[in-house]
């Protein structure tokens, strides 16, 4: 008799859980530390000294290349929330949803895109000649030399791909959408971990770990754009009236 209380309860914990804004947040940190704490002691079993080398400077020429970024991501959070706040949707005690769009949003968004498209291609070529320059040595005691600079080649792109995946979460969290974007961050980082265990533990070697990133990378950019081209729509509005360039946003 008391099963189904206690069924109900645990469905609301877990839909509390999943909806808050911080637990998300917190959980989608959480994963994106213990990636490596975890992938680490398998890489060091599996995989030889120059491939263990390789995938530790693979990931320094992702994250050098999400350094393109130049803190506009955090900029536009505050833009599109400022954006949302002007409309008169403020925030009293009780969390309220934002129910319409003003044209301040639509500028922020067809600007955003541009300036972010520039930065995709300023990130890529510096990533790809700092890769150059730190894998050069190791790549030459690898097994497959083409195969590691293919590597090397797909972590710079992947770098790319994670600042435009950024603009899109961006967008979630400035229009009052942070347990969403965290939530779906979250889980995207449980299938990498995943993948990243299967392909080390396989032996598929480091060429498959940074084409696999790179799928996910690319899984998670069409999601978040999914997710926030559905946001803007649910705000009201067409975008395509508004200027492509704005120069005063």
């Amino acid at each position: 008799m008391q099963t189904q209380p206690n069924n109900d309860g645990l469905r609301r914990l877990i839909h509390r859980i999943g909806h808050s804004a911080t637990a998300m947040t917190l959980a989608s940190y959480a994963i994106t530390w213990g990636y490596f704490l975890l992938l680490l002691p398998l890489a060091v079993r599996v995989l030889s000294v120059p491939d263990q080398a390789l995938w530790l400077a693979l990931s320094l020429v992702t994250s050098f290349g999400q350094l393109a970024d130049l803190g506009f991501r955090p900029t536009l959070v505050r833009a599109f929330a400022w954006a949302c706040a002007k409309n008169g949707q403020q925030h009293t005690g009780e969390s309220r949803d934002v129910v319409a769009a003003t044209p301040d949003i639509y500028r922020l968004l067809n600007t955003a895109v541009r300036v972010y498209r520039v930065l995709f291609a300023v990130a890529l070529l510096p990533s790809i000649t700092v890769g150059f320059f730190v894998c050069r040595n190791i790549v030459q005691q690898t097994e497959s030399i083409a195969l590691s600079w293919a590597s090397v080649a797909i972590a710079a792109l992947t770098g790319s791909v994670a600042i435009a995946v950024g603009l899109w979460s961006g967008l979630l969290e400035g229009t009052d959408r942070v347990a969403e974007a965290s939530r779906w961050n979250a889980l995207l980082g449980v299938l990498r971990l995943v993948a990243g265990i299967y392909v080390i533990a396989s032996g598929l070697g480091v060429a498959a770990f940074a084409a696999t990133n790179l799928v996910i990378m690319l899984v998670a950019w069409v999601l978040m754009r999914h997710l926030a081209m559905r946001r803007i729509s649910s705000l009201g509005g067409p975008r395509d009236i508004y200027p492509i360039w704005d120069r005063e946003v």
